[in-house]
This record gives C-alpha cells, sequence and structure tokens, in this order.
C-alpha cells in the first residue's frame, strides 16, 4: 500500500510532501518515489488531472487546457507525427 503525498505546484514545477507523520516535510520532486521513513513503501500515483498531456513534460496543466503550454502541444504533435509515419 502507498501514501497518500500532497502534490504543490512552485512556480512551474510540480513537488510532492510526505504525510504529516511520515518524515520531514520538505518538498521533493516528481522523480522521487520514497519518503525517508521505513514504514512508507512509496507514494501514490499522481492524479492524471494535474499534469501536462504530453507524457514528457512534468509541469502542471494551466486551468481549462490539456497542456502547460503551447510548446508541449507542438512536441507532442511532432512525436505522434513521426510515431504515425513509422507505422507506415
Amino acid at each position: 500500500m502507498s501514501c497518500n503525498a500532497m502534490y504543490f505546484q512552485k512556480n512551474t514545477e510540480i513537488f510532492w510532501k510526505c504525510p504529516n507523520n511520515m518524515g520531514p516535510q520538505t518538498p521533493r520532486p516528481l522523480s522521487s518515489v520514497k519518503c525517508w521513513k521505513y514504514n512508507c513503501p512509496g507514494r501514490k500515483n499522481i492524479d492524471a488531472q494535474i499534469l501536462c498531456s504530453y507524457e514528457l513534460c512534468q509541469r502542471p496543466r494551466r486551468p481549462g487546457s490539456k497542456y502547460c503550454e503551447d510548446s508541449c502541444r507542438k512536441k507532442k504533435s511532432r512525436r505522434d507525427y513521426k510515431i504515425r509515419q513509422k507505422a507506415k
């Protein structure tokens, strides 16, 4: 079972913190998975509603949008186009 983490945004990045009873409340990047406490096996996965729809982008979405910025939308379109061309 994984711990419920508290997610928050600082500038353009998303960080998470362990629950209050699980170790220090230092912000951790999304790349780290575990709290330092032995009794927390890891954090639960982040809700997909928070992140940009481009898989390689770890920034939060803009309100009312699928992407965090236009450059991520364009990168996803290019990547999808290349994948479709390789499939032909």
